[in-house]
């Protein structure tokens, strides 16, 4: 299983034509989240906008990733560590926050936007599992983007920067996030640390005579 995984995605981030149409569905998304954003980011500074536009930033971060590989350019293993953890925890995110204020998101008889929003968050925890594949075996990154999680939950949940929405469930979305930011992390590091070692394992093997 795990050497599939690998084999999937050295194929997606190594394949021409699959690098060009996540940038270009993804600079979609991205576009689309800063017109939904709109509201937020007018009662905010300009240096909150990143903490405030969760899920475009993951998805532009996740473009750029894309465009490095495509341009075959170097860039630090942090900045997918980060990114896949962050889509993944804010793709979870959504879908719990959509889930439980339904009504809210969407009024009405007509769901098909709400509907369609999960299943584009539900490709943004994909992408990020997809992307998690090519986190590299380091326990410093895997500390730091711990941290940046937690630090982007507290900006949330004690600094105001969280969407605006009824509180009727945000302490169930702030256990979520704060369990999500530590759990994730961690989960993508021994993952990565398992995958390798079976790799590691697998190669010893066929040099055996």
């Amino acid at each position: 299983m795990a050497s599939k995984f690998r084999r999937f995605t050295g194929y997606v981030f190594r394949t021409k034509w699959t690098l060009l149409s996540l940038i270009i569905i993804n600079m979609i998304g991205f576009f689309i989240g800063i017109y939904y954003y709109l509201d937020e980011l007018a009662v905010h500074p300009p240096y909150l906008w990143p903490i405030v536009m969760d899920c475009p930033v993951a998805v532009l971060l996740f473009s750029v990733i894309c465009i490095f590989y495509l341009a075959k350019r170097k860039f630090h293993n942090l900045l997918v560590f980060f990114t896949s953890v962050y889509m993944i925890k804010y793709g979870l995110w959504t879908l719990t926050a959509i889930v439980l204020y339904w009504n809210f998101y969407m009024p009405g008889i007509d769901q098909t936007i709400a509907a369609l929003n999960f299943i584009l968050h539900t490709g943004l925890i994909l992408e990020g599992i997809t992307l998690s594949g090519k986190v590299s075996k380091n326990q410093y990154n895997a500390v730091i983007v711990l941290t940046l999680a937690l630090v982007n939950d507290f900006f949330d949940y004690f600094m105001g920067t969280l969407q605006n929405m009824p509180h009727t469930y945000v302490g169930i979305l702030m256990i979520e996030s704060i369990i999500v930011s530590v759990a994730l992390p961690v989960a993508v590091y021994l993952f990565r640390n398992q995958t390798r070692s079976e790799k590691s394992e697998g190669s010893k093997g066929r040099s055996k005579p």
